[in-house]
């Protein structure tokens, strides 16, 4: 698991909550704020275990489809974390046509066509913010915590 990965939880939880607003129970948008305090406090360990050269910063998925789809690459954390959140509410919309017996078989199969490729670039954004994290760690060094 690695720090994309966890904002790619905690942002598919956001992107829940502003979909569904208004329609979620009390206790299911309160387990999702339990679930993203979850997923910050482990990212806060994931980049201190990183910065101290204990966790590896990046597991790439390695995957062989849609190889000509392609994220921008970007360096910008802010930029690239916008992007996935993006992609993840482009996803619920695209999973909404998909789903919905009243559009056509054509409008249905393009969705699901569609998700494909969002998924990858999705995918590709995960990994990116793992390389940027991972950088821009490489460039501070923190003191060993003390031991105990």
């Amino acid at each position: 698991m690695t720090p994309g990965y966890l904002f790619d939880l905690f942002i598919i939880n956001e992107v829940r909550k502003e979909k569904m607003s208004g329609r979620l129970d009390f206790e299911v948008e309160h387990d999702l704020d339990q679930q993203n305090g979850f997923y910050l406090r482990e990212m806060g360990k994931y980049l201190l275990e990183i910065s101290a050269g204990t966790r590896p910063g990046i597991f790439r998925k390695n995957k062989n489809y849609d190889v000509s789809v392609k994220e921008t690459e970007n360096a910008n954390l802010i930029e690239t974390l916008y992007k996935l959140y993006q992609r993840h509410s482009e996803l619920w919309d695209l999973e909404d046509v998909r789903r919905d017996k009243n559009n056509t078989d054509k409008e249905r199969l393009a969705a699901a066509d569609r998700v494909s490729i969002v998924n990858k670039k999705r995918n590709d954004l995960v990994e990116q913010i793992d390389e940027v994290i991972k950088s821009d760690l490489s460039k501070i060094k923190l003191p060993a915590p003390p031991v105990n």
